[in-house]
This record gives C-alpha cells, sequence and structure tokens, in this order.
C-alpha cells in the first residue's frame, strides 16, 4: 500500500471514531529480524508465551493499555483464546 492509500485509510478511520487528529507512527516491524520467523498470529501467541518476569508483565501492559479502537489480529486471538502466556 503506497503512502498516500494509507493516509486516506487513517484519514476515513479518525473521521468514523470522530476524531480530530490521528498520530501515526508507520513503523516497520522487526519480529522476523528479531526472532528469525516471519510474523503470523500464531508466531506472536508462542513469543508472548515464551515471555516470563518483567518481560511478560510488560508486554501484557501494552496490550492491555493499548486503546480499544487499536484492533490487530494478533489482539483479536489474544480477546477470543484469553492472555495466553
Amino acid at each position: 500500500q503506497n503512502k498516500r492509500a494509507g493516509f486516506e485509510t487513517i484519514k476515513a478511520w479518525a473521521t468514523t471514531q470522530k476524531w480530530d487528529a490521528v498520530v501515526w507512527t508507520g513503523l516497520h516491524s522487526n519480529f522476523k529480524d528479531e526472532r528469525q520467523v516471519p510474523f503470523t498470529v500464531k508466531n506472536g501467541l508462542a513469543y508472548l508465551k515464551s515471555l516470563s518476569g518483567e518481560t511478560k508483565a510488560k508486554a501484557r501492559e501494552y496490550l492491555e493499555r493499548a486503546p480499544e479502537e487499536v484492533q490487530t489480529p494478533l489482539r483479536k486471538a489474544i480477546g477470543e483464546i484469553g492472555w495466553t502466556a
């Protein structure tokens, strides 16, 4: 998806939310670089399950504090099966 199309998608989404502004970082995933496997929901869930201690707590906090409006396939899977880690 080119940048203009991405902008239009985000703009339309923000309008449906009745928001005046949206901050979008557009960062690329580093999952494959860090984990040596491509990001998929299955691989994401496996990664979360592998965490422990403070890292696990921070990951859980990050996911739980994300705004409700931010829905991703991984977040949907966690919602369906519960926190798996």
